[in-house]
């Protein structure tokens, strides 16, 4: 199994490694996180037409937070590929309709900050780039569900340190694994 999945790896000489998300999950975080929030604001648009305009105001409540949380998800930034080099790290992602590149010079990073969530199949290893400043940018998500463990952690861990030569922070010790 790919170290990185759901990441696959284009070019990993030992000066680089270019990751990009596959065109399944590409597709998938679409679906998810583009498609489903769409149909959500238009399934509550077209309640908000057809309730009883006499409805408790916590019916009107519900409908404004469901709107927001779909709006959020909406807006909310994917990271389609990342290049580890070792003087730089570029993030590519895309929103609903742009896609942007930002490159972070390793001379302005502290660390990369590892996350360990343990929320059922949500579970996995966040990673984010600490930089100087202490400002924490989102670089890796790798979820539990593709049958990850804690060595297949470290190893990422390992060839993160590799490329860029930055300290890693963060215990594996709280990620539990079925």
């Amino acid at each position: 199994m790919p170290l990185f999945k759901p990441y696959k790896i284009i070019e990993t000489p030992n000066v680089l490694l270019h990751l990009k998300l596959s065109s399944f999950n590409k597709a998938l975080q679409i679906f998810a996180f583009r498609l489903m929030p769409i149909f959500v604001i238009e399934m509550l648009l077209w309640l908000y037409f057809l309730i009883d305009k006499k409805m408790p105001l916590q019916i009107y409540a519900g409908l404004f937070l469901l709107f927001g949380i779909a709006m959020f998800i909406l807006t909310k930034k994917i990271i389609s590929g990342v290049v580890f080099r070792k003087d730089e790290i570029e993030i590519s992602s895309y929103r609903i309709l742009s896609s942007t590149s930002k490159t972070y010079l390793l001379n302005d990073i502290s660390h990369i900050h590892m996350e360990v969530y343990n929320r059922g199949r949500g579970s996995g290893v966040f990673y984010r780039l600490v930089l100087k400043s202490g400002k924490k940018i989102r670089v890796l998500n790798l979820p539990i569900f593709f049958n990850f463990d804690k060595a297949r952690y470290r190893n990422v861990n390992q060839k993160l340190t590799e490329i860029t030569g930055l300290k890693i922070e963060g215990d594996l010790g709280q990620l539990e694994i079925s």
